[in-house]
C-alpha cells in the first residue's frame, strides 16, 4: 500500500468528505455521518459544528445536517472568475495594443479585489503586482474603481477590515477625504491613482457590471508617470471606458446602469 503523501492534511481532507458525503445524501445526522465515514460520534460533531461555524453547513429542527447555499455560490464566484477572464481577455488586448503599457483586469469577489489577468508592457515597473494577488483598495486606480460602486454596507466591511495605509506621501489615508475621493470617480465612472501606491507610477481604471447590475470588475492602464500626463489620461480615460461599457454588455449588464454610470 502506497504511503500517504506527506502534504495532505487528514482533518481537512476529512472535512471534505463530510461535504461530499452530504451534497449525496441531502443531509445526515451526527451519528449517520459517524457511521458512514466509519468515525467516533465525537469527531463527526466537530467536523459538522466546524463547517457550521463557517456557514458550509446548516442544521434542521430534528438535527439533520446539510450543506447551505454557501457552497453554490463559492461554485458560482469561481465559475464567474473563469468566465469573466476568458471573456476580458480580448478587451484588454485591445487597450495594450492602443498604449503599449501595462493593463490589469480586477475582480471584486464579495470581500476584496483580485488581480485576476494582466498584460505586462516591456517596460519595467516599480509595482508588478501577480495574478491572484490582492491590490489595496483606497491607493490603487482599480481599488477605487470598484469600491466606488460596493453597496454601503460592503464598502463599510471592506474598509473596516482593511486600514488606510499609507504607501507614499500622496496615499490617502483619511477616511473622509476616501470617501470624497469615491464619490468623484462615482460621477465620473473613471479613477486615478497619482502615485498614491509607489512613487513614479500613475494609473488610471474604469469599472465594469455584471448581468445583475453589480460591480464586478474594473480595468487599468499603468505607467511610469512621466508617460501618463494629463493629456495622455483623457485619452486613457475614453478608451477605457468604451471597452468597459462593451464588455459590461456582454456580460449582460441591464442598459439603465451602463448609461447611469458612464453618462451614456
Amino acid at each position: 500500500m502506497e504511503d500517504k503523501k506527506y502534504y495532505i492534511m487528514s482533518t481537512f481532507s476529512r472535512g471534505l468528505d463530510v461535504m461530499e458525503l452530504l451534497a449525496e445524501k441531502n443531509g445526515l445526522t451526527i451519528t449517520e455521518l459517524a457511521n458512514e465515514l466509519n468515525i467516533n460520534r465525537s469527531a463527526s460533531h466537530r467536523l459538522l459544528g466546524t463547517l457550521e461555524e463557517k456557514g458550509y453547513v446548516g442544521k434542521t429542527k430534528n438535527k439533520r445536517y446539510y450543506l447551505t447555499f454557501k457552497v453554490t455560490q463559492l461554485g458560482m464566484m469561481v465559475a464567474n472568475n473563469v468566465s469573466l477572464r476568458t471573456v476580458a481577455r480580448p478587451f484588454l488586448q485591445e487597450i495594450a495594443y492602443t498604449f503599449k503599457d501595462n493593463v490589469t483586469l480586477g475582480y471584486w469577489d464579495g470581500h476584496r479585489i483580485v488581480h485576476l489577468d494582466k498584460i505586462e508592457s516591456d517596460e519595467v515597473l516599480k509595482i508588478d503586482p501577480r495574478i491572484g494577488t490582492y491590490p489595496a483598495g483606497h491607493c490603487t486606480s482599480l481599488g477605487k474603481a470598484i469600491l466606488a460602486y460596493l453597496p454601503e454596507r460592503e464598502l463599510e466591511s471592506y474598509l473596516e477590515s482593511n486600514p488606510l495605509k499609507s504607501y507614499t506621501e500622496f496615499t490617502i489615508t483619511d477616511r473622509q477625504q476616501l470617501e470624497k475621493e469615491l464619490l468623484k470617480v462615482r460621477k465620473e465612472a473613471f479613477a486615478v491613482d497619482n502615485q498614491e501606491r509607489a512613487i513614479g507610477l500613475r494609473c488610471a481604471a474604469c469599472p465594469g457590471f455584471d448581468y445583475t447590475g453589480r460591480i464586478c470588475f474594473a480595468i487599468s492602464v499603468s505607467a511610469l508617470d512621466k508617460k501618463m500626463p494629463d493629456e495622455r489620461l483623457i485619452k486613457v480615460q475614453e478608451a477605457l471606458a468604451e471597452v468597459c461599457v462593451r464588455l459590461s454588455q456582454k456580460l449582460g449588464a441591464p442598459e439603465p446602469v451602463i448609461k447611469s454610470a458612464f453618462n451614456v
